[in-house]
């Protein structure tokens, strides 16, 4: 089993950021942002992240949102801050 501490800036924080600034470029996302299980699948297909739980990514999201680095747009779709 592997485990990542999420306490400061880490990797997958910074995968998360890496595929919703590259996805939200697209036509598809660039309105209403990433649904959070798109960026499970995408984190998935990394060997590092394949068998990444949900409720590790939303914690992260979570984190992320509370940190001003991605902005909710509905409940479940996530959109970064800036570049």
């Amino acid at each position: 089993m592997l485990f990542e501490v999420l306490l400061h800036k880490s990797k997958l924080e910074r995968n998360i950021m890496k595929i919703l600034v590259t996805d939200t470029s697209k036509s598809k996302y660039c309105e209403k942002g990433c649904h959070y299980l798109h960026v499970l699948d995408e984190l998935h297909k990394t060997l590092q992240y394949s068998k990444l739980k949900k409720e590790a990514l939303m914690f992260c999201l979570q984190k992320l949102e509370a940190q001003s680095d991605v902005i909710r747009t509905t409940h479940a779709h996530y959109l970064p801050c800036g570049d």
